[in-house]
């Protein structure tokens, strides 16, 4: 490790490792809270997937008529 450091220099104090970082413990946070939320759901007996009302929304959103 002693070599590394003299050749990449001490990666504890870059500031671009210190926000990957970061953002990798972020973006494991934010997976592991998506997958929860959709587990209580099924777990309460509710669609997963969102249901009719979720399509007609994202369907709205794009600009494309709702049929349904």
């Amino acid at each position: 490790t002693a070599a590394f450091s003299i050749r990449y220099g001490n990666l504890y104090y870059c500031p671009f490792h210190m926000l990957t970082i970061a953002f990798l413990y972020g973006s494991a946070l934010l997976f592991a809270m998506h997958g929860g939320t959709i587990l209580s759901v099924a777990r309460y007996g509710g669609d997963p997937r969102g249901g009719a009302d979720h399509a007609s929304w994202h369907r709205g959103r794009a600009g494309r008529p709702v049929l349904a």
